[in-house]
């Protein structure tokens, strides 16, 4: 009698709970339900092979009941934020995984010209171009690479939103490094601090507390300090600031400001008229 009385109760704290979060506003998708589903399944093989043997099962059941809706839950919100990471990604296939060398690269790496670009999330500018470089790569059809170099000079977050983009490659390669940037940039007024700078790594599925500890790498520190020092060794004075290499003839030609697409098409078309006709390729854009 007391282990049926056990399984009505707890039916019915199961009932009461998923009435309750209903209630505010939780809703399980087809996966956390199964999970739940699947445990308590589990939970009442348990039972019933308890109840064979005469084991008092009271405590016990309320305890299994909690963590089979507790691993539900969990369940499907791991899957809601691996599907998130996906559907990320998937918009970044043009970035392979990993790439040789020392800087990241949005396209193909063996493309004929780069768009070598220095930026500052903070600046307002470069917010408003930062789908730009992208863009341009889309239509290249390979002609056309990106590489992205921070300029840390607006304020104090530009240089720990630089570490934090470089974490994302460091702990997950190329492509993560682009997604991450992108984040960021989406999200430039919220993540002012380690915290939630963290929080947006674990959002596209990087291991939280290797991005923290990246952080405070003094190594990833001073190499976002080098690249701000070249930046200014080069002349650049303001952000954004682009450079076209053309690496078949080595000539280049920057462009400042937040330029549109068709803009970057026009110095492209330029350097390739200007270049010997075995060079050429047919056009881009």
């Amino acid at each position: 009698m007391q282990n049926r009385l056990s399984k009505t109760v707890i039916a019915v704290s199961a009932a009461s709970f998923l009435g309750s979060a209903i209630g505010a506003g939780v809703i399980l998708g087809a996966s956390g339900i199964f999970s739940v589903n699947d445990r308590v399944q589990s939970i009442e093989t348990a039972l019933n092979s308890q109840e064979s043997t005469g084991v008092e099962t009271t405590q016990l059941d309320a305890s299994m009941l909690s963590s089979a809706i507790a691993e539900g839950i969990s369940a499907h919100f791991d899957a809601q934020r691996s599907s998130a990471r996906e559907e990320k990604f998937a918009a970044y296939t043009l970035a392979e995984e990993t790439v040789e060398g020392d800087t990241w690269v949005y396209g193909n790496p063996d493309a004929r010209f780069t768009l070598y670009t220095f930026a500052d999330t903070q600046c307002s500018f470069c917010q408003r171009f930062h789908t730009t470089p992208k863009e341009l790569v889309a239509a290249s059809d390979g002609l056309v690479n990106a590489q992205y170099h921070p300029m840390t000079i607006m304020n104090r977050l530009s240089e720990p939103q630089a570490v934090a983009s470089e974490c994302a490659g460091q702990l997950e390669g190329n492509r993560a490094f682009w997604v991450y940037l992108d984040e960021l940039y989406t999200n430039v007024d919220s993540a002012t601090t380690s915290q939630s700078m963290t929080d947006l790594a674990g959002a596209i599925g990087l291991d939280e507390e290797a991005f923290a500890s990246c952080l405070r790498d003094q190594d990833v520190i001073a190499q976002v300090r080098e690249d701000n020092r070249s930046a200014q060794n080069q002349g650049i004075t303001g952000t954004p600031t682009s450079i076209i290499i053309d690496h078949s003839t080595g000539n280049t030609e920057t462009v400042g400001g937040a330029q549109p697409v068709g803009a970057f098409i026009e110095v492209i078309r330029g350097m390739i008229n200007e270049s010997p006709s075995e060079d050429a390729p047919e056009d881009i854009g």
